[in-house]
């Protein structure tokens, strides 16, 4: 029975604190309701100004590396070395794929990107855009003369660089080695041209970089070729000159050398962000806690001091 009693009895002290909560905050209504409409307007204000962002992504699939060929020549993997080919076996071998992916984020590959691709103007002289076309502001770029104006501080390579990365980002599945590299930016255009030329840019360097390889490779297996008698060793030396041959071939042929394109990139028609409506309701949610905040703090304030 005494249970009961004391049950019943918190029961009522809680329905009577919900009531006394209740009746404090209808008494600071005004208060919770003009703070919350400030809250709100300058929340919709703020949405307002954010420029919208887009993105542009490609989906790439790794090209299989072949090292079949090469295996056959593991034997001569000494001699191959020094020639500077690898011919497959060395487990910590970091793949041509993986390789490719640290290049097109590094810095290095950057700021190559940006002068290529005259980006300095865009990155730093653009003051707004319209249908996709840029507006320079005229107190930095001439763009009818495509110079900077005279007393204008150049922006650096390196701070360009960052810019890109900061809009850049390569993503990989672990389960399918898909690799998604998206850009954004506020024209949907140029975040579309950007992305297909960087994964342009980045199949020409690693092929270019192959084929330098092999060119240099020919050459050193050449010069120990006119060197040596032996029958073995020259046996050798034209097996991996053959191999070398194959791979130029190999590199020339192939266009996307890198990463294949599944998926294009295309100039996106709806902004990624921002989320204006997450933003007015966080703005909303914050007017209202601070306003129930003011209500207590006053009605208890008043309280004490009576």
């Amino acid at each position: 029975m005494e249970n009961n009693s004391m049950t019943t009895q918190e029961n009522i002290s809680d329905d009577i604190d919900i009531v006394e909560i209740f009746k404090i905050l209808w008494t600071g209504k005004y208060y919770i309701l003009i703070i919350t409409i400030i809250f709100g307007i300058c929340s919709i204000i703020y949405a307002k100004s954010l420029p919208n962002i887009y993105k542009s992504e490609v989906l790439l699939a790794p090209v299989a590396e072949d090292n079949n060929s090469m295996g056959g020549l593991s034997q001569l993997g000494g001699l191959a070395s020094l020639a500077g080919i690898n011919v497959g076996g060395g487990g910590s071998n970091v793949s041509k794929t993986s390789l490719a992916i640290e290049i097109l984020k590094s810095r290095e590959f950057i700021s190559k990107f940006i002068e290529d691709h005259n980006l300095l103007p865009v990155l730093f002289a653009v003051k707004s855009w319209h249908l996709n076309e840029p507006i320079y502001d005229k107190n930095i770029f001439d763009i009818k003369n495509n110079s900077w104006v005279k007393n204008t501080n150049l922006p650096s390579i390196l701070s360009a660089c960052g810019r890109i990365q900061s809009v850049l980002s390569v993503q990989i599945n672990n389960k399918t080695r898909m690799i998604k590299v998206s850009i954004e930016h506020k024209s949907p255009e140029i975040a579309r041209q950007w992305v297909t030329w960087l994964i342009e840019d980045i199949n020409l360097m690693m092929k270019n970089r192959d084929m330098k390889e092999a060119q240099d490779s020919i050459s050193y297996l050449d010069d120990q070729l006119k060197k040596t008698e032996l029958l073995d060793i020259r046996y050798s030396l034209n097996k991996l000159i053959e191999e070398q041959i194959k791979m130029m071939m190999l590199v020339k042929i192939r266009r996307e050398y890198i990463f294949k394109t599944i998926d294009s990139a295309v100039a996106p028609e709806l902004r990624s962000k921002p989320n204006r409506s997450n933003i007015v309701f966080a703005g909303v949610l914050m007017g209202v806690m601070l306003s129930f905040a003011l209500v207590f703090f006053n009605y208890f304030y008043l309280n004490k001091r009576k």
